[in-house]
Order: structure tokens, then C-alpha cells, then sequence
């Protein structure tokens, strides 16, 4: 799966954007955590998934080079699961969008 591009999330509701960007945050995490996407929980916190500081930094790399924007490392950690990250996503993306810096 390649990641959403930026025109294929503005043309998207906001519903598709959340499922493209989550479907995109999963196969990410199981790429760092050398799983198969589909096994990834999205109902597990991301310390309960096994994401530590090393891989939420490669998660964090992967994810800004793939949409040019990332939540900062304590966003990643704490994330209650895929959803909530997913969710500061979509509002990272959004704000550079509209002009406002990325995190």
C-alpha cells in the first residue's frame, strides 16, 4: 500500500481520509514492528503494540517523509491507539494546509 497523497486526502471526506490515513498508520507500525499490517491492534495503546522510543522515531520518520508531516515522539508514545494518532493526523494535515506550521 502506498501512503495517501495530499490531493487524494483534499478530495476525500473526512471519513475516507481517516480510514486512508489509518489503513496507511497500521501498515506503518507493522512495517517498525516487522508484522503484517493486519495484525496491528487498533484498539491497543502503542506501547501495548510494542512501539518504544527507537521505533516511534522510525514511525515518526516514515510517516514525515510520507505525508510531510508528524506528530512529535511523546504524541506517538502516549497514544491511547491508531484512532487517536490517526486522528492527529488528519489535524496535522489539515493545519498545513491551511498555512499553520507542522509538529
Amino acid at each position: 500500500m502506498t501512503p495517501p497523497t495530499r490531493t487524494e486526502l483534499a478530495a476525500a471526506s473526512p471519513a475516507r481520509q481517516e480510514r486512508l490515513i489509518g489503513d496507511y498508520l497500521c501498515q506503518e507500525i507493522g512495517r517498525v514492528l516487522h508484522c503484517p499490517a493486519a495484525t496491528v491492534d487498533r484498539h491497543q495503546t502503542m506501547t501495548d503494540l510494542g512501539v518504544g522510543s527507537m521505533s516511534g522515531l522510525e514511525l515518526r520518520r516514515r510517516i514525515r517523509a510520507a505525508l510531510g508531516v508528524a506528530p512529535d515522539l511523546p504524541t506517538i508514545l502516549r497514544a491511547e491507539n491508531t484512532h487517536v494518532l490517526t486522528l492527529r493526523l488528519v489535524d496535522l494535515l489539515g493545519a498545513t494546509t491551511a498555512g499553520a506550521p507542522s509538529a
